[in-house]
């Protein structure tokens, strides 16, 4: 009796040891186990491709950007949030990264103090997102904690659930990736196009070797775009949340902050440039119809220029020659809102020049007009299709 429940249990252990197995093996051949200075190594060596890292489990934009930066060493750097993130190297002729760890002043701070102070860049450019400065977004009386644990370039993640084993298998019943695909990754076969990571090798979405960030499967219409018409910014702002709560003013504390980062950087002949990233046309006019809700921008551009803080002020993307077709969403401009804010600043700041591809920047943008992402077969051969639904005319740039 006994020995025949022993031959059911080792039955059981088997069909579960060979469902985990697969699905384990599929992981780690993913490059979901490397550490984040693996990830940049394997990005940097790559010559011929461009390798785009993106993970579908844990990943950790920190110690990349940490890891990154490290390995660079860049003449010029841009850090912000994600919204400073189509900053590509092709735009510059000098060394060059993105830093999209920047998602409070507090956690920019960190970074400056201990990452870029070790090796400095000639330039930095911020990009400040208004809502940092907004006491009902970051409250001033709370303290913004930061673990140092997250940046530790050498973590990897090597242990994963039966929950999260589970998921690729869904993946592949779902068609998201087909048995073909499952088994050249399993087995470690490489693949037409370098990627790392689940979304960066079948999405072709994630970073690039520069810390770009590449919206492949959301442009080319792979992936449902979850700001089509900007519903998604207009309803946050209807409902004052996720980034847009209201305010009157703002505050000094977080002013403060951005002083103090700024004059850190000063002590180190870091030369700094700062602005304010762009929202798209219909979600300004969103917010100016909220009236006063939003006074703590106003506020916020007043005591910058009390303080005698220059910036350049993108937030309306006309300024710009952009618009709406540019953004990826509401307030996520695209490769080409980023060549044309480089160009401004180019033509009004002379020490930046020496560090800019002009020649190239000028050309994608006589090229480009009204896209979202600059073509480039190394990430994808698809086309950018009106992603937005909002009646833009991208068949023109497709072969």
């Amino acid at each position: 009796m006994y020995s025949r429940y022993l031959k059911v249990l080792l039955i059981l252990l088997v069909i579960v040891f060979s469902l985990f197995i697969p699905g384990l093996l599929f992981i780690m051949n993913s490059g979901e186990m490397l550490s984040s200075k693996m990830i940049v190594d394997v990005q940097l060596k790559e010559k011929n491709g461009l390798c785009i890292y993106a993970s579908a489990f844990r990943g950790n934009r920190l110690a990349y950007y940490k890891a990154l930066f490290t390995k660079v060493k860049p003449k010029i750097v841009s850090i912000g949030s994600s919204r400073i993130m189509q900053f590509r190297s092709a735009f510059f002729d000098k060394p060059f990264i993105t830093i999209g760890a920047m998602t409070n002043l507090e956690r920019g701070m960190y970074f400056i103090d201990n990452v870029i102070q070790q090796s400095p860049p000639d330039i930095v450019i911020i990009g400040l997102d208004v809502w940092w400065f907004n006491e009902n977004y970051i409250s001033p009386n709370e303290d913004v904690t930061i673990d140092p644990s997250c940046y530790d370039i050498n973590h990897r993640n090597l242990i994963y659930s039966a929950k999260e084993i589970q998921n690729v298998y869904q993946w592949v019943r779902g068609k998201r990736i087909t048995l073909n695909e499952f088994f050249n990754v399993m087995i470690g076969r490489d693949s037409n196009s370098c990627g790392i990571g689940v979304r960066g090798i079948f999405d072709r979405s994630g970073y690039g070797p520069d810390g770009s960030q590449y919206y492949t499967s959301t442009v080319t219409g792979q992936k449902y775009a979850q700001d089509r018409f900007f519903n998604n910014s207009k309803t946050r702002i209807e409902e004052g949340r996720d980034r847009f709560q209201y305010g009157k003013i703002a505050h000094n504390k977080h002013i403060n902050r951005l002083m103090d980062i700024l004059s850190t950087l000063h002590n180190k002949d870091i030369e700094t440039i700062i602005f304010f990233p762009p929202f798209a046309e219909a979600v300004n006019n969103a917010m100016d119809m909220m009236g006063e809700k939003y006074q703590y921008i106003d506020d916020l551009k007043a005591k910058l220029k009390e303080l005698g803080i220059y910036y350049y002020d993108f937030t309306n993307a006309r300024l710009l020659g952009s618009d709406d077709c540019e953004f990826i969403d509401g307030f996520h401009g695209g490769d080409l809102i980023y060549a044309r804010i480089l160009k401004y600043i180019y033509n009004d700041d002379s020490s930046i020049r020496e560090y800019i591809n002009i020649s190239y920047i000028e050309r994608v943008i006589s090229n480009y007009k009204g896209i979202a992402f600059i073509p480039d077969a190394r990430v994808t051969s698809l086309p950018e299709i009106d992603f937005l639904r909002l009646g833009c005319n991208k068949e023109i740039y497709r072969e």
